[in-house]
């Protein structure tokens, strides 16, 4: 894309050639989106347009392989009155806006049926060369074979956010900059120890739905989902790792807020929020769940031990737990992952630096080196 602004009532996007789109309306919370295919929006200076009138804030990125998004969140509601193309061989796509008021605006909001793909599951990111893609679809938990003595674990690593959800923003610094890298990095120190098969949730600044993760993890078959994410705060200056697993009842406020936000970033993109499993699944899920959530747990304990001598542990209550969508694997162990703050200085330099990064690559490897063998002594125990 060569330029995108916006006046407060009209959205124009100047780009090389004209290309397919679609615009749409979403509610709860009110947003106006349009979809264009094969355009970077990465190409756009600056911090991008302002959001004027009855826009407040206004996000874009690669939603899907293929496909940009941008984002309208909207103050009051909005109609689309017309998207098309100028008049002429510019290619200069021009969206306009008008007011409507909320009855209107919900009977009319929805994503058309060519835009459900954001919905589904996508492929699995390969990190080791031959290893076949697989589906991605969220199935109730089956008994897992138990990994043979010798044999790799599996591990899916989940960088948070990408495309047109950033995450975080701080000092010219995103969320989801940050956590590709480290991703990157932990992946490469757990495949180079032959010990472990690794997946990514995206290798590439793209958009996946947290359903989507989940769904990596259960299809390959993994014995370990970590999901990595940066924090901020707005008061005080709060610095280091923490590590959550999944409750359904918070430890703390600040936890039970995160989660709330993290939960969120299908909403953030553009996304209807999912609908709930049946009564059966949920059974299922929930029996399942009260094992892995203890599995988790554990895992967390190794996982702080090692951090805590060389990563720069959060000062107060390093692990905590709340109800994050992305953990909610019913067999698999999950955890996310807080690198650090985007608000504190010290935090920033750090999780920029690939000398950091491969410190925690190292202590995730050694930490998962004592779970995975002692968990899975404890469940051959269990199946005998």
């Amino acid at each position: 894309a060569r330029t995108l602004a916006f006046d407060g009532e009209s959205l124009t996007l100047e780009i090389a050639a004209k290309r397919p789109f679609r615009a749409f309306t979403l509610a709860d919370p009110a947003r106006i989106v349009l979809d264009i295919s094969g355009v970077d929006l990465g190409g756009i200076g600056g911090a991008g347009p302002a959001p004027a009138g009855q826009v407040a804030a206004i996000r874009y990125g690669l939603f899907t392989p293929g496909w940009s998004r941008i984002v309208l969140d909207l103050a009051a509601p909005q109609r689309i009155v017309a998207v098309a193309y100028d008049p002429g061989p510019e290619a200069r796509l021009r969206l306009r806006l008008g007011p409507t008021d909320a009855d209107a605006f919900r009977a009319a909001a929805g994503p058309p049926p060519a835009a459900l793909w954001g919905a589904q599951p996508g492929a699995v990111r390969k990190v080791e060369p031959g290893m076949e893609p697989a589906g991605t679809a969220l199935a109730p938990p089956l008994a897992r074979r138990i990994r043979a003595a010798g044999e790799p674990m599996v591990v899916v690593i989940d960088p948070g956010h990408g495309g047109v959800d950033p995450g975080a923003v701080r000092e010219g610094l995103s969320e989801k900059a940050i956590v590709i890298d480290v991703a990157r990095a932990v992946a490469g120190v757990l495949a180079a120890s032959g010990r472990y098969r690794v997946h990514l949730t995206r290798s590439d600044d793209t958009f996946v739905p947290l359903r989507a993760r989940v769904g990596v993890a259960q299809a390959t078959g993994a014995e370990a989902f970590l999901s990595l994410h940066v924090n901020t705060v707005t008061e005080g200056d709060a610095t280091g790792v923490s590590i959550y697993s999944l409750s359904a009842a918070a430890s703390d406020a600040a936890a039970a807020r995160l989660a709330d936000l993290e939960n969120r970033a299908d909403v953030f993109a553009g996304l209807d929020l999912e609908g709930e499993a049946s009564e059966v699944t949920r059974v299922l899920v929930d029996i399942a769940q009260r094992e892995t959530n203890a599995r988790s747990r554990q895992l967390a304990g190794v996982l702080l031990a090692r951090m805590g001598d060389r990563a720069s542990l959060i000062r107060s209550n390093p692990h905590r737990e709340a109800g994050f969508r992305v953990l909610k694997a019913p067999d698999i162990p999950s955890l996310l992952i807080e690198l650090g703050f985007l608000s504190n200085a010290a935090d920033r330099a750090r999780m920029v630096s690939p000398d950091w990064h491969r410190v925690v690559a190292e202590d995730i490897l050694a930490a998962l080196d004592n779970w995975g063998e002692a968990d899975r002594a404890a469940r051959l125990r269990i199946r005998q």
